[in-house]
């Protein structure tokens, strides 16, 4: 315990003299906040309006100059200034509903999962050339490229599977292979720091899948999947999953439930540990402090969550316990302004 404590410590003083900001998503535009590592401290210090395009999700690029956001069938590229401020920098067509984003560990290319249409695109950064497409199954909700950046994989709510993509980082060139999820929804992934696991959660029925990655191939063996509501809670209409994460250490998964008839208590974060084998243990169920959570990211240091809850507006901070992985909430709610999903994290 000594020793992990000392070790979050350690990562928090080696912030020191850099810059945490918060990139949210809040209906046309993007607002920024610096966030205090040590208190979970956030103030607002900036807002770009992007009009007739609605940011659905943000990532930044591997090397922190870049912002991307999908949505209204168009991807954004944000240039970040040395003070965090965002410009305006490049756009392209993205066709079929984009509802995420997410960016090769290289740089050199963007991906997104596009709803409507049923297809993952990919898209060339600063080299020229046209977005390649893949079919990936209807209501692609999520594409995430693995940390090795080997493969890619896409999750399809409606046709209940995960297609994994083998990924020439050259050439944009893929090669497809399926995992069938019967009875689930798979809608967004998340990857263990050595990305030899990976943590998928359900939209409905909510629950989270661990799942074995092979290293050579990137194909996925499940381990098991687990209920992410509170105990002794039954699912019912109106409620869905959203998000998943995974701390930096490997030792903890969260996902958040989203309640659309708004009873508090059912609006909330899955806290899971993992053990040796990937295997995961339910260790709370924490409420949102607010209506419908989304987005939300877990910082470097693995100590802050911070979500959004997208009825309500607005943006809560968590602490994060080192050794148990229990969250206390910090601080008061932090108003958004507009319908508040996407959420992206960078350390300048």
């Amino acid at each position: 315990m000594i020793l992990r404590t000392l070790a979050v410590i350690l990562a928090m003083a080696g912030m020191g003299g850099q810059t945490s900001l918060l990139y949210v998503q809040c209906g046309e535009g993007v607002k920024w906040f610096s966030v205090d590592p040590r208190t979970g401290a956030v103030t607002p210090k900036g807002f770009l309006a992007t009009p007739k395009h609605s940011p659905y999700y943000l990532r930044p690029s591997p090397d922190r100059k870049l912002l991307y956001s999908a949505g209204s069938d168009r991807l954004l590229a944000f240039s970040i200034g040395e003070d965090g401020a965002l410009t305006r920098t490049a756009e392209t067509a993205s066709p079929g509903g984009p509802c995420y984003v997410d960016v090769h560990p290289s740089g050199r290319w963007a991906a997104t999962a596009n709803y409507g249409s049923g297809t993952t695109l990919l898209y060339p950064v600063g080299a020229g050339g046209d977005s390649l497409s893949q079919a990936s199954g209807p209501q692609s909700h999520s594409t995430r490229f693995h940390p090795s950046g080997r493969f890619l994989y896409t999750l399809s709510v409606a046709d209940r599977k995960i297609t994994r993509f083998q990924f020439d980082e050259a050439t944009g060139k893929t090669t497809p292979w399926e995992l069938a999820m019967e009875g689930l929804g798979p809608r967004h992934i998340a990857f263990s720091p050595k990305g030899d696991l990976a943590y998928v959660v359900h939209e409905r029925p909510i629950r989270v899948s661990s799942l074995k990655v092979d290293a050579e191939t990137g194909k996925l063996t499940p381990i098991g999947d687990w209920p992410a509501l509170a105990p002794g809670v039954t699912e019912k209409k109106g409620l869905a999953a959203a998000e998943i994460a995974v701390t930096p250490s490997g030792r903890f998964v969260y996902a958040s439930v989203r309640d659309f008839s708004k009873e508090a208590d059912l609006n909330g974060l899955a806290v899971f540990a993992v053990n040796g084998s990937g295997a995961l243990s339910q260790v709370e169920f924490v409420p949102s402090q607010g209506v419908s959570p989304r987005g939300f990211v877990i910082d470097p240091s693995g100590t802050l969550l911070i979500l959004l809850n997208e009825v309500s507006k607005s943006l809560r901070v968590f602490r994060i316990d080192p050794d148990s992985g229990r969250l206390s909430p910090v601080g008061d709610e932090v108003p958004v302004g507009g319908q508040a999903i996407g959420i992206a994290w960078v350390t300048l």
